[in-house]
Parts: C-alpha cells; sequence; structure tokens
C-alpha cells in the first residue's frame, strides 16, 4: 500500500511538473507572440509615419516647384513688360521714344509709337466687329 501510494504521489508530482512545464512553455509562446505583435504595431507605425513624412516631403516638393514656376513668370512678365514699355509693341516696330499712354490688349497693357497707336485702335475695332458678326451667327 504504501508502494502504490509513493508511486501515486510519484505519478501526480511527475504531472504537476509536465503541467507546470507546459503552463511555462504556454507563457514562454504568449511572452513571444506579445513581443513579435509589439514589434509588428512598432514597424507599423514607423511605415505609417515614414510614408506621411514622404507625403510632406512631396508636397513641399511641389509647393516650391509652384512658386519657382510663378516667380519665373512673374519676371518673364515683369521683363516682357520692361520691354513693352520702352518699344512700340506693334509687331516690327522698333520705335523707343513718344510712345501712347498703355493700351488694353489681349496680351495686357501695351504701348505703340504714335504712327502704330491708331493702327492697333483701327485693328481692335475690325476685330471686335468681325466678332460680333460671328456672334450673331452663332446664336441664329
Amino acid at each position: 500500500a504504501q508502494r502504490r501510494k509513493a508511486e501515486r504521489e510519484a505519478k501526480e508530482e511527475r504531472e504537476r511538473q509536465r503541467r507546470e512545464q507546459a503552463e511555462q512553455a504556454e507563457k514562454v509562446q504568449a511572452e513571444q507572440r506579445e513581443r513579435e505583435r509589439q514589434a509588428r504595431l512598432k514597424r507599423q507605425r514607423e511605415a505609417a509615419i515614414q510614408a506621411q513624412q514622404e507625403q510632406r516631403e512631396r508636397e513641399q516638393r511641389a509647393r516650391e516647384a509652384q512658386a519657382r514656376k510663378a516667380r519665373q513668370e512673374a519676371e518673364a512678365d515683369a521683363a516682357a513688360a520692361a520691354i513693352a514699355r520702352e518699344r512700340c509693341a506693334w509687331k516690327g516696330c522698333r520705335e523707343e521714344r513718344e510712345l501712347s499712354e498703355p493700351i488694353s490688349t489681349a496680351l495686357g497693357l501695351r504701348r505703340f509709337c504714335e504712327r502704330h497707336r491708331d493702327d492697333y485702335v483701327q485693328f481692335n475695332q475690325q476685330r471686335q466687329r468681325k466678332a460680333a458678326g460671328r456672334s450673331r451667327r452663332a446664336s441664329r
């Protein structure tokens, strides 16, 4: 009886140790899974932060390019305006003295020499009459 009791106690002890080892192994695995989950979350957060940073950099570059383009266009317009102020706007005319007050044209304000100012006004009136005629015909 004592031997069976000792065997039973030894068996129960082995069973208890096996359960403890299984519980310990499960605990270690759970800790490992949690570390992996935390690492995965950290990588995802870092990737999201990186993507946001790259998006901000792309947007900044686009804004800078747009500002650069606007500056270049403004400089070109200023240069064209400076040239236009200095010379008659009539094609081929190089007159630089006695320019008229600026006249509104399709290209903005332009100045003409006295000889071409009247020519431009006449040309513009003819163009407007033709456009009005086309408009009337189109609306019929």
